[in-house]
């Protein structure tokens, strides 16, 4: 089965994490095809599941002990998507909240 997740998607490559808004991720029985700013010609026909302003991440171990290093900063610095923006800002000062 082909489908398609519309949403802000943050993926890891060889040289680090990479953040793309408003992207797909095409899977067709089960197996990852690829993530696209738009979706290529050959997935038209992909059942289109569409998150919105959801942020579709990667699954993280033991997120709450490393998620404060470094190298977390420095890539969601680089993504500008308002969630992780957000989430930056509460690490920095825990006291703050994100409202929309």
């Amino acid at each position: 089965m082909l489908q398609a997740i519309k949403a802000n998607i943050v993926y890891a490559e060889a040289t680090g994490f990479v953040c793309k808004e408003n992207a797909y991720l095409v899977t067709e029985d089960g197996v990852i095809r690829g993530v696209f700013d738009s979706l290529p010609a050959q997935y038209q026909n992909a059942a289109i599941e569409d998150y919105g302003d959801a942020i579709l991440l990667p699954a993280f171990a033991d997120m709450h002990l490393h998620v404060a290093t470094p190298s977390y900063i420095v890539w969601t610095r680089s993504c500008a998507i308002p969630a992780l923006t957000c989430a930056n800002s509460i690490m920095r000062s825990p006291s703050k909240s994100c409202t929309n």
